[in-house]
C-alpha cells in the first residue's frame, strides 16, 4: 500500500532493527506535521523541530528523559489494527478507524 510506513521504510532502505532512531524521527515528525497545533508543551515551532532533530543544545535542555516517548513502529500498527471499543456502533469504525488508519499506515 502506498504512503504507509512500511513502503517509506522499503523507499529508504530502513530496517526495524538498524534504523530504529531514523524511523521514531520519522513518526515524530509525521505527527509534528499532521498536528502542527497539537502543542501543549509550550514550545514554539522552531523548538520543536529542534528537538526532534537534536541539533541545538538550547531545545534539548527543555525536553529530560522523562518527556520522551519511545515509540515501537509494531506498537503503533497493532493499535490500528485493534478491535475499535469507542462506541458500540459498530459503523464508527468504518467512519473512523478505518481512513486514520489508511493515512497512518
Amino acid at each position: 500500500m502506498q504512503g504507509t510506513l512500511a513502503s517509506l521504510q522499503r523507499t529508504l532502505n530502513l530496517t526495524d532493527e538498524a534504523d530504529q532512531d531514523k524511523i521514531t524521527t520519522l513518526i515524530r515528525c509525521a505527527h509534528f506535521v499532521r498536528f502542527p497545533s497539537d502543542n501543549s508543551s509550550g514550545l514554539s515551532n522552531e523548538e520543536m523541530l529542534a528537538a526532534i532533530e537534536g541539533s541545538t543544545p538550547p531545545a534539548k535542555k527543555l525536553l529530560t528523559e522523562a518527556d520522551k516517548i519511545e515509540w515501537s513502529t509494531a506498537i503503533v500498527q497493532e493499535g490500528f489494527r485493534a478491535e475499535y471499543k469507542g462506541s458500540p456502533n459498530p459503523e464508527n469504525h468504518q467512519r473512523i478507524c478505518r481512513p486514520m488508519a489508511a493515512k497512518c499506515l
